[in-house]
C-alpha cells in the first residue's frame, strides 16, 4: 500500500492506506508534518477497505475501526493515534498566532470562529502558528507551531475571498467540500500574551458523543451512572455513537473522557452543537474574566483536543501548569461582531494595551 511518514512534535508514525482519494487528502491536508517514510518509526497505522483502520506498535496489533470505516473516521482516528502519543508539549483546541507582544491564544468550541479571526488577524501582520491544535511547550510554557494546513468553510471564503485563489478544495466521502490552505507557518516559540476566550453558544439540540468501541466496564457506567442514563447506542461506520434526549451537563462527560481513557478507547468527539449560532451582527465586545472561569474553558479545550481524552498526566496537572504559565496574561471573553470591527478590537487590544484590561471594553 502506498505510505506516507507524519511528524507531530515528537510523535512520528508511517500512515499506509490503499485509498488514492484518502492518501492524497492526507498529503495536501498534513504537508507541514510529512516526513521521509522510516521503518523504525515506533507507530505504523494501516488503512484498507478489507481490515478497517489498524495500529501496529510494539509488536502488537490494535482494530481502532471495522472493515468499510468511512474516509472521516479513518481520517481522525490517524490524527488522534498520532497526536495522543505526543508528550513534550500540552495540546489545546485552539488557534494561535505570534501578536506583538507574544502569543495569541483563541479559544472556542467549534464553529464558534476561532479559523474566521485567525486568519484575518494574519491579514493584520500576525504571524501563524497553528489552527485546531494549539502546542505549548511543557518544559518552557512557549507557544510554538503545529504542522498542519487549515480547512476553511465556504461562509469563511465569502468573508475572506482573497483566500480562495490560494486554497484547494478538501473533501472526505461523504462530507462537505471544505478548502485547504497552506499557510506560511512561523517556526516561532513566544510567551503567551494574550487568550481570547470566544463564549459558547446555549445547546439545544441533545448531547451525543462517539467513540471507537464499547468495554463492558464502559457499558456498566452506562447502566449504573444516572447522570448517564438513557443513553441510545448505536454502531456504524466501525465506531459507536451514545445519543440522549437532553443536554448533559459538563460534569457526566468529563467522566465519561476519564473512563474511556482508562479503558484505553477512543472518544472521538462530542455533539455540542447547537441548532443556531449566535449573530455577529452587534458590535463586538471584550470583557476580562476572572482566572476560575478561563481556566473551565481552558479544560474544554484541552478535553476537545484531537482524542478528547484527559491530558497525559490528568487534567488538574495540565490546569496548574497551564496557570503558571498563563499568570502573567489577562484572560478575555471576546464576543464577536462584524469581522472587520472585531479584528480591530483584537489588534487594538494586543498591540496598545499590553496585558492590562479593564472590566468591559
Amino acid at each position: 500500500m502506498p505510505s506516507l511518514g507524519l511528524r507531530f512534535l515528537d510523535s512520528e508514525a508511517v500512515v499506509e492506506c490503499d485509498s488514492d482519494r484518502l492518501w492524497e487528502a492526507l498529503a495536501y491536508l498534513y504537508r507541514p508534518a510529512l516526513v521521509p517514510v522510516s521503518a523504525a518509526a515506533p507507530l505504523r497505522l494501516q488503512v484498507s477497505a478489507a481490515a478497517g483502520v489498524r495500529a501496529i506498535s510494539c509488536g502488537s496489533t490494535r482494530q481502532l475501526a471495522a472493515p468499510g470505516a468511512g474516509e472521516t473516521l479513518a481520517e481522525e482516528l490517524i490524527f488522534t493515534e498520532i497526536v495522543t502519543r505526543v508528550s513534550t508539549h500540552w495540546l489545546l483546541h485552539a488557534a494561535a498566532l505570534a501578536g506583538p507582544h507574544g502569543g495569541v491564544l483563541i479559544v472556542g468550541e467549534s464553529g464558534a470562529g476561532k479559523t474566521t479571526l485567525a486568519l484575518a488577524l494574519s491579514r493584520q501582520g500576525y504571524q501563524w502558528l497553528s489552527d485546531e491544535v494549539a502546542a505549548i511547550d511543557r518544559t518552557t510554557g512557549l507557544l510554538e507551531s503545529f504542522p498542519r494546513g487549515v480547512l476553511i468553510r465556504p461562509q469563511t471564503l465569502c468573508l475572506l475571498p482573497e483566500l480562495r485563489e490560494r486554497s484547494q478544495p478538501w473533501s472526505l466521502a461523504g462530507e462537505e467540500t471544505r478548502f485547504c490552505w497552506q499557510p506560511e507557518i512561523a517556526h516561532l516559540k513566544v510567551p503567551i500574551r494574550h487568550v481570547f476566550i470566544l463564549p459558547t453558544s446555549a445547546q439545544t439540540e441533545p448531547s451525543r458523543v462517539a467513540v471507537s468501541h464499547l468495554t463492558p466496564a464502559l457499558t456498566r457506567r452506562l447502566a449504573t451512572d444516572p447522570e448517564l442514563a438513557g443513553a441510545r447506542v448505536a454502531a456504524s461506520e466501525g465506531f459507536v455513537t451514545l445519543s440522549w434526549e437532553r443536554v448533559l451537563s459538563p460534569g457526566p462527560l468529563r467522566r465519561w473522557a476519564q473512563a474511556c481513557q482508562q479503558e484505553n478507547v477512543l472518544l472521538l468527539g462530542t455533539d455540542t452543537a447547537p441548532t443556531a449560532r449566535p449573530s455577529f451582527e452587534a458590535p463586538p465586545r471584550a470583557e476580562a474574566i476572572a482566572p476560575s472561569a478561563a481556566w473551565l474553558s481552558l479544560a474544554a479545550a484541552a478535553l476537545n483536543r484531537p482524542g478528547g481524552n484527559t491530558p497525559q498526566g490528568g487534567l488538574f496537572p495540565f490546569l496548574k501548569e497551564l496557570g503558571a504559565v498563563l499568570q502573567d496574561t489577562v484572560p478575555i471573553s471576546l464576543r464577536p461582531g462584524p469581522l472587520a470591527a472585531t479584528v480591530a478590537l483584537v489588534d487594538s487590544l494586543c498591540r496598545g494595551r499590553g496585558t492590562t484590561l479593564p472590566s468591559e471594553y
